[in-house]
């Protein structure tokens, strides 16, 4: 099965844990457990050339589901899933409504708003980004920031191919930097969801469908925001520093762009957004360890502050306060 693997290209991420498949059976059934509208894979190389293998993680409102495969044909019905397939390596067609559509890798995504279709593929290496239509628009609103009055049409309800030539968008080039981070991750659904990639999924596939609307509003020079405005921003952030807290959130709150909220930050406190969010919950959780009662424990006081992995929030307050949470909470009890 190793010489299998090996005539496979790489996945966009999960390389390490993916099974190779040989049972196109097996794999089907897998396949419509989390691409319900698959209804037959049939291999265009006969039953035993097939290969496969596949990678499945969900981060939030996303699913992100990597696959290698020899050559095969597929039919699909309707689905309610919103999906955007890229291509890393080889070709694929896919037939909608009588009329052909040709993506392949370093050119062309599909998009596909849960129409039905058929098509055949090369060997290929592809992700499918499934996302929330509704949060993709509001993200995409929240992304113009002061602009965002003006017209914006993701034309969500149409299947089409997208351009992924680095002339329209850096998304792409993007998209490959932070792969490997899900692998970083462990494919765990906390750790991912505390790093934002979620959020920032929403944003790329929002800049793949609207290059031309979305990424000029990155071009702008930054506007300066009032003082009340970034006050509000900071109230916002203390007001909810239990929960996940996006980029994208505070965009849409302030009506303010990322790039806005990044200098003003800087300008006004010196770091980031995401640095300042985590400097309050270190703040958070040191008041709640000094005043902890024997009942409290560090992960109950780190999950409680915003922080979803234990190691992690050790680090970071090792790194602020010059002992370890569990050492502080010692200390206290001794006390």
């Amino acid at each position: 099965m190793a010489a299998a693997s090996q005539n496979l290209p790489r996945l966009a991420f999960g390389n390490a844990t993916a099974q190779v498949s040989s049972d196109l059976d097996a794999f089907t059934a897998a396949q419509q457990s989390v691409m319900p509208a698959v209804n037959r894979y049939e291999p265009l190389a006969g039953r035993t050339a097939f290969r496969h293998r596949a990678t499945t993680v969900r981060i939030g409102d996303i699913k992100l589901v990597a696959s290698a495969s020899t050559p095969v044909s597929v039919v699909a019905g309707d689905s309610p899933e919103t999906t955007l397939l890229v291509p890393f390596h080889g070709w694929s067609t896919s037939v909608i409504d009588g009329r052909e559509h040709r993506w392949q890798a370093g050119a062309c995504a599909m998009y596909l708003p849960g129409t039905g279709r058929t098509g055949t593929c090369s060997v290929r290496s592809m992700l499918g980004i499934t996302v929330d239509p509704r949060r993709l628009q509001a993200t995409a609103r929240a992304m113009l920031g002061p602009h965002r009055h003006g017209r914006l049409d993701l034309a969500l309800h149409q299947a089409r191919i997208i351009p992924l030539g680095a002339s329209r968008s850096p998304a792409m080039a993007i998209l490959k930097q932070l792969l490997p981070l899900i692998d970083l991750g462990g494919c765990s659904e906390a750790n991912l969801r505390m790093l934002g990639i979620d959020d920032t999924l929403h944003r790329l596939v929002a800049v793949m469908l609207a290059p031309e609307v979305l990424a000029p509003a990155f071009a702008r020079g930054p506007i300066s925001p009032s003082a009340t405005a970034i006050s509000r921003v900071t109230e916002y952030i203390v007001g909810h520093l239990e929960q996940p807290i996006s980029l994208s959130d505070l965009e849409h709150m302030s009506g303010l762009s990322a790039r806005t909220l990044q200098v003003a930050f800087r300008k006004a406190h010196n770091c980031s957004p995401r640095e300042w969010i985590q400097r309050r919950r270190l703040t958070m959780a040191r008041e709640r360890l000094l005043a902890a009662d024997s009942s409290m424990t560090v992960a109950a006081i780190a999950l409680a502050c915003g922080f979803t992995r234990r190691s992690a929030f050790a680090a970071a307050y090792t790194a602020r306060y010059g002992e370890s949470p569990s050492a502080t909470l010692a200390r206290v009890r001794r006390g």
